[in-house]
This record gives C-alpha cells, sequence and structure tokens, in this order.
C-alpha cells in the first residue's frame, strides 16, 4: 500500500463514495490523512439517499466535521436532521460556505442554524417556492457576519419589502459579493446598492428592465465587478440608451477608483 503513489490512490478514491474514503482512512497515518483532507473539505449532500446521508451524520461527520469548508444540504427532510441534533452543525467548526437547496425554513429556524457556524461566511440560498423566508428575514441580525451571499432560483418573494427594509436602516457594510438569479426590476437596484454600499462583486439575472432607474442608482464605490444577465426583451433604442450609459457610469467609477 504505501508504495502506491498518490496519483494512483486519488484516482482509486474516485471509483468509491466519498464518504467510504474518509471513514475508511482516517487515522492510517499522516500521509493517508493528508490525502482525504481534500475529499472532506466539501461535502455535497444533495445527491445521497437518505440512509447514506444518515450514515454521514453518525459516523463520518462526529470525526471529520472539522475539516469540513463547504457544506451543501439539499430538502427539508436533511435540514431537519442538523435542526434536531444541534451538535452536528457545531462539530463544522471551520465550515464557511453552506447551501441550503430546495427548503423550507423559517426565519426562527436559520437564525439558530446560523448561530451554531460563527466561521461561516458565505450563504447560498435555493429556496422552496412556498418558503416562508423574505429578505428582511434574510437580513436578519444574525446574518450581518455574511461576505457573500447568492439568493438562486427564488420568485419575486425575496424582494417584496425591499424598500421598507432600506427606509428602516437595515445595511450590510461587511457583504462583498452579491448573486441574484432573478432579480424583478430594476427599480430593486437603488435599494441594494443603499444597503450593500461595500460591495466590490455583483452578478445579476436581471427580468424586468425599467431604463430609467438605473439612472437613478449610485454605484458602489468599492464595486469592481459587475456582470449582468437581461432575460427580458429591449424594446427600444431609448432603452438601450439607458443601460449603455449606465455601464459607462460603471466604467467611470471603475477608472477612478484605479
Amino acid at each position: 500500500m504505501e508504495k502506491l503513489p498518490d496519483e494512483l490512490w486519488l484516482l482509486i478514491f474516485n471509483s468509491l463514495q466519498k464518504f467510504d474514503v474518509i471513514y475508511s482512512f482516517h487515522g492510517l497515518n499522516l500521509r493517508f490523512q493528508n490525502l482525504i483532507r481534500f475529499y472532506a473539505s466539501s461535502i455535497d449532500l444533495s445527491d445521497l439517499s437518505f440512509k447514506v446521508f444518515l450514515r454521514f451524520c453518525r459516523e463520518t461527520l462526529p470525526i471529520h466535521g472539522h475539516m469540513i469548508q463547504r457544506l451543501t444540504i439539499k430538502g427539508t427532510h436533511q435540514l431537519s436532521v442538523f435542526g434536531e441534533e444541534y451538535i452536528l452543525l457545531k462539530r463544522m467548526n471551520h465550515l464557511q460556505c453552506l447551501t441550503l437547496a430546495q427548503v423550507q425554513v423559517s426565519t426562527e429556524k436559520l437564525d439558530v442554524y446560523l448561530k451554531q457556524i460563527p466561521s461561516l461566511n458565505t450563504l447560498h440560498l435555493k429556496l422552496s417556492h412556498n418558503s416562508e423566508l423574505r429578505l428582511e428575514n434574510i437580513l436578519s441580525k444574525n446574518m450581518l457576519f455574511l461576505t457573500n451571499l447568492s439568493l438562486l432560483k427564488h420568485n419575486n418573494y425575496y424582494f417584496q419589502n425591499i424598500r421598507i427594509i432600506t427606509q428602516s436602516g437595515t445595511q450590510l457594510p461587511q457583504l462583498k459579493i452579491l448573486t441574484i438569479e432573478d432579480l424583478q426590476t430594476t427599480k430593486d437596484l437603488y435599494y441594494l446598492f443603499k444597503m450593500m454600499y461595500n460591495l466590490e462583486e455583483l452578478n445579476l439575472c436581471i427580468s424586468k428592465f425599467d431604463p430609467q432607474s438605473l439612472l437613478d442608482n449610485v454605484v458602489p464605490q468599492l464595486l469592481t465587478i459587475m456582470r449582468l444577465e437581461i432575460t427580458c426583451t429591449l424594446d427600444s433604442q431609448q432603452t438601450i440608451n439607458f443601460l449603455r450609459d449606465f455601464l459607462f457610469l460603471f466604467e467611470k467609477q471603475l477608472n477612478h477608483s484605479n
């Protein structure tokens, strides 16, 4: 065993279940401990059967939780297991990135979950269509430590009260990266920029284009990366001109900051 090169072992590991590799080779020696560290750093539970998922929680997580830096949970049934046993979340004391996919979760429960993970700085949300969570909940006091926030595959419910939230004085100065997969209207940009004034990277997919609202925006001074995808039809030359002027404002600010 010891004579086989690391490259060959990695090929062997790739043909095995990730959790079997982690569980079986743990503690064998320092060499194998370093080899499995790569497998334990990023865990995706989304395609596991519930039986394998429970095995991960009972056998792998208690021993290797401290190695996990990125975790993906899919389905309310998986999230509920972590909700019943908070010690599972506490074991992941180096977790930096959490993805919640197709889950239903209340504000209170999400707050409790996040309190167990003080090391977290990145949150990706792919909520169910009937989720109770709203933007004002996502921006609660227990999420002010986030530097990277992604709102993926959502419908208008995320931004129903964005104006009220902004007027209440809610701010996220620590947030550096924001991704929104389906921004309902460019009118919301004004409020997002007002709350997240230290943004450095913005990724947007926009489904409704309101041209005049673009020029009302004060682009965050630190913003250096902006990716825009427009899924609606630009119906006039005037609209195209507004978009061009907005991008010119961003370019002008970018040149000024450099």
